[in-house]
């Protein structure tokens, strides 16, 4: 498979890609993340998923990784939409 991300394979004139497999359980958990996904990507806060299932994003300079979607969430509104509002 590595060799198979790092090449490009053709077959009958179509491009191939590989990626890897993920469980039904870790695609579930990756999928409660969808809504602060969104609200990270409307504020403009560029982030990114670290195996299994953490969200890590950097905002005021600082980067937080998060375990589980109402983590985050509850961080969310802490800490960014408070700083939206007083802005």
């Amino acid at each position: 498979l590595r060799w198979a991300r790092q090449h490009e394979l053709q077959y009958q004139g179509k491009t191939l890609r590989f990626y890897p497999d993920l469980s039904v359980a870790l695609s579930k958990k990756r999928a409660t993340f969808k809504n602060i996904k969104t609200m990270l990507y409307q504020k403009g806060i560029r982030f990114r998923f670290l195996y299994p299932a953490r969200l890590r994003f950097t905002h005021d300079g600082e980067t937080f990784t998060f375990e589980s979607a109402p983590e985050v969430e509850a961080f969310f509104e802490r800490r960014i939409n408070v700083t939206a509002a007083a802005g």
